[in-house]
C-alpha cells in the first residue's frame, strides 16, 4: 500500500466533504450529514486529525441538533432519528470535552423512539427491516443496553413475529426469505445475539430465533461450484434454484461475505466449533473472488462504496484476515484497497468516486453507505489492521 496515495486520498475526501451545502442535506446516518459527521468523528480520533476537522465536526453537530429541532424526519436507523441518536450517544465523551452536553436531548429522543417502536410493533405484520423498520430501533436500544420491561416486551413481540414469519415460509412458496444484512436474516441474528449478550442471557425466545435463523443458512446443501452460495431473496423451497440462477455480488448489504461473518459471530458467541467451520467454509469460497469482475459481477458497472462496492469487499477481506491470518484474505484486501486509492478525481465524481445507480448511470454521492464518507472511513483504518471502532454502525 502506498502511504503517500493513502494520505492524499484521505485529504481529497476531507476537502470534498468540507465543500457541501449542509443546510439542504438530510440528517440521515447512511445517506446524509449524520454519517458525514461520523467520518469527522473518527478522523479527529485518528492520526489524521487537524484543528479544522475538530471545528468542522462541532459545526456539523450544531447544525444536526438545529435540524432535529426544526425539520420533519422518520424514526428509522438508516434515514431518521434512530440512526442520529446512535451516533450522538457515541459522540458523548468527545463532546463533553468541548463542554457540549446532549444528555437532556438524548433522553427526549429515547422517549420518542420508544413510542415509535410501540407504534411500529402494533401491527400483525410488523416491518422488521433493519434499515427502515423496527429492527433498527431494536438494535439501538439493545446496543445501549435498555433493560426496562417496556422495551423487553416490544423486543419479544418483534422476535416472535420473525419466528412466525419463518415458520410460515417453511410451508409455502409465496413467502420470501431475505438472507442479507441490510433487510434480512443477518440483521436479526446479530441483534438476537446482542440481546443475549447485553440484556438477558436467559431469553428463550431470543435463543430460539437465533438458532432458527442460523438453520436457514446451515440446512440447505450448498453448491460450491457456484460463484455465490446464497441467493439474496428466495422462498425456502426454491433456495437451490435461485442460488443457481442468480449470482449475488459480495458486499455489506447482501452476499456470502456478510453471511459468513454473521455466522462466525454466532459461532464465537456459542462456542460452536461446527458453526465456526461452516462459516470458514463460506469465507474460503468467497475469498477466491479476487477481482472486481468476480467480486462485483460486472467490471463495467460498479462503484467503490460501502453498501455493495469495492470498499466493503475490502473491509470483509480485512476482517477475515484478522480472524484467520490467512494471507489470501490479506492479498485481496491489498488489491481492493489499491483499487480504491487509484481512482482519480474528475468533473463527474467526488474525490474519484461515484455511486452506481441504474441503467449504467452514476451520480455523485457523499454519505456513509453509498458515498465518499464511507470510503473515507475505511481508508482511515487502512494502515491499522486491528482498529474497528466504527464497525458497530454497520452491525458487523
Amino acid at each position: 500500500m502506498n502511504n503517500v496515495l493513502l494520505n492524499d486520498k484521505i485529504k481529497e475526501i476531507t476537502h470534498s466533504l468540507y465543500d457541501i451545502n449542509y443546510e439542504k442535506m438530510p440528517i440521515s446516518l447512511f445517506e446524509g450529514m449524520g454519517g458525514i459527521s461520523y467520518f469527522f468523528f473518527e478522523k479527529i480520533n485518528s492520526n489524521y486529525a487537524s484543528k479544522k476537522d475538530k471545528d468542522f465536526f462541532i459545526y456539523l453537530i450544531e447544525l444536526l441538533v438545529e435540524k432535529l429541532n426544526g425539520e420533519q424526519y422518520s424514526f428509522t436507523y438508516c434515514d431518521g432519528l434512530c440512526g442520529i441518536a446512535f451516533i450522538l450517544k457515541k459522540y458523548q465523551l468527545t463532546l463533553n470535552q468541548y463542554d457540549y452536553d446532549l444528555e437532556d436531548l438524548l433522553q427526549d429522543i429515547d422517549s420518542i423512539l420508544m413510542q415509535a417502536l410501540e407504534k411500529i410493533s402494533d401491527h400483525d405484520d410488523i416491518n422488521t427491516d433493519f434499515l427502515h423498520g423496527s429492527f433498527g430501533l431494536l438494535y439501538y436500544f439493545v446496543f445501549f443496553k435498555e433493560r426496562g420491561s417496556r422495551f423487553k416486551a416490544l423486543y419479544v413481540k418483534n422476535i416472535t413475529s420473525v419466528i412466525n414469519y419463518i415458520n410460515k415460509a417453511k410451508k409455502t412458496d409465496e413467502i420470501n426469505i431475505n438472507y442479507g444484512l441490510a433487510h434480512g436474516l443477518c440483521s436479526v441474528i446479530n441483534i438476537a445475539k446482542l440481546y443475549l449478550e447485553n440484556i438477558d442471557k436467559y431469553c428463550e425466545v431470543s435463543k430460539h430465533c437465533l438458532n432458527l435463523c442460523c438453520e436457514m443458512f446451515t440446512a440447505p446443501e450448498l453448491n460450491f461450484t457456484l460463484p455465490s452460495l446464497y441467493p439474496s431473496i428466495s422462498p425456502i423451497k426454491q433456495f437451490h434454484d435461485r442460488a443457481a440462477r442468480h449470482s449475488v455480488h459480495l458486499g455489506w448489504c447482501y452476499g456470502d461475505q456478510t453471511i459468513s461473518t454473521t455466522l462466525n459471530n454466532v459461532a464465537n458467541f456459542q462456542n460452536n466449533q461446527e458453526l465456526n467451520q461452516f462459516s470458514l467454509n463460506i469465507a474460503n469460497h468467497w475469498v477466491r473472488r479476487d477481482s472486481i469482475g468476480k467480486a462485483l459481477l460486472n467490471e463495467d458497472f460498479y462503484d467503490h462504496m460501502m453498501c455493495h462496492g469495492v470498499a466493503c469487499v475490502a473491509l470483509y477481506n480485512k476482517l477475515w484476515f484478522n480472524i484467520t491470518k490467512d494471507q489470501s484474505f490479506y492479498k485481496n484486501y491489498t488489491y481492493f484497497i489499491n483499487n480504491l486509492l487509484s481512482q482519480k478525481q474528475d468533473f463527474d465524481n467526488v474525490a474519484g468516486y461515484k455511486r452506481a445507480v441504474i441503467n449504467n448511470e452514476y451520480e455523485k454521492s457523499y454519505g456513509l453507505l453509498t458515498g465518499i464518507a464511507g470510503v473515507g472511513l475505511l481508508l482511515l483504518d487502512a494502515s491499522n489492521m486491528e482498529r474497528k471502532s466504527w464497525y458497530d454502525l454497520f452491525l458487523i
